[in-house]
């Protein structure tokens, strides 16, 4: 779960061979059963701050302890300069939190290096493939992460995020080759988009994506029977008792 408020370079080298003609229908239908969320945008430092938060965490936990430290720390200086331990307990309730902790101020100290303010909106007037560049060379900024920031962000940049959980759903629907590596599948999936999808098509998607794992790609066996694509589905097709495991690790 990245979303905290609710590669157009890809687009152009796009191989129209490639599209997959049944992306438009799985969005729609991933729309109808859980309509995306109306949350306005919110600036792109505190977007990624929240990915960060929420690595490995529930939604809610994540969500709690972002606002708790934006309650503790109103700004990113106080932030960058507070104590570890009281920074640490104002993350409480996520997984790693002190690690997480460390990483924030890493970031914002790389920020501040770089850019002398504390602020990501700088990243408006580049290039999608320089900001992802920007963004994975901050420490502990892979690709997920800045995918997510560029689009969930008021940034609202042409790219997808695809977490450990969105991934189950992508593989098993077939819209990747077959042992495409994480890091690779949203290039695979801008690939084969339709060229008109924008920047709020593709957070729905994730959105929807989300959810589908959660109810019904289930890591290890999915429970196909009532899925809303699984006559778009190639795993389920195969036998909705089939146990499907992919192996998690981070890209």
């Amino acid at each position: 779960m990245f979303h905290l408020c609710s590669y157009n370079d890809f687009m152009q080298m796009s191989l129209t061979f490639a599209r997959d003609g049944r992306l438009p229908e799985i969005l729609k239908r991933l729309r109808a059963s859980w309509p995306p969320r109306g949350q306005g945008k919110c600036d792109p430092l505190s977007q990624l701050i929240f990915v960060i938060v929420a690595a490995r965490a529930p939604g809610a936990s994540a969500l709690a302890a972002f606002q708790r430290l934006k309650r503790s720390f109103p700004r990113w200086h106080d932030v960058k300069l507070a104590d570890l331990d009281l920074l640490t307990r104002a993350l409480a309730g996520v997984e790693d939190a002190r690690e997480k902790a460390k990483t924030i101020q890493n970031i914002l100290r790389e920020i501040e290096k770089r850019h002398e303010y504390l602020e990501l909106d700088f990243l408006s007037d580049w290039s999608t493939s320089a900001a992802r560049q920007f963004l994975e060379s901050l420490p502990g900024v892979g690709p997920t992460a800045s995918a997510a920031t560029l689009n969930f962000s008021t940034l609202q940049r042409t790219v997808l995020s695809v977490s450990d959980e969105t991934a189950r759903p992508v593989r098993r629907l077939g819209i990747v080759p077959e042992g495409a590596v994480r890091s690779s599948l949203d290039r695979h999936i801008i690939e084969r988009m339709p060229t008109e999808w924008q920047a709020h098509d593709l957070t729905a998607l994730h959105q929807g994506l989300e959810k589908l794992a959660r109810h019904f790609c289930h890591h290890g066996r999915p429970a196909c029977k009532g899925c809303p694509l699984s006559d778009l589905c190639p795993t389920a097709r195969r036998g909705a008792g089939d146990v499907v495991q992919f192996k998690r690790r981070e890209d």
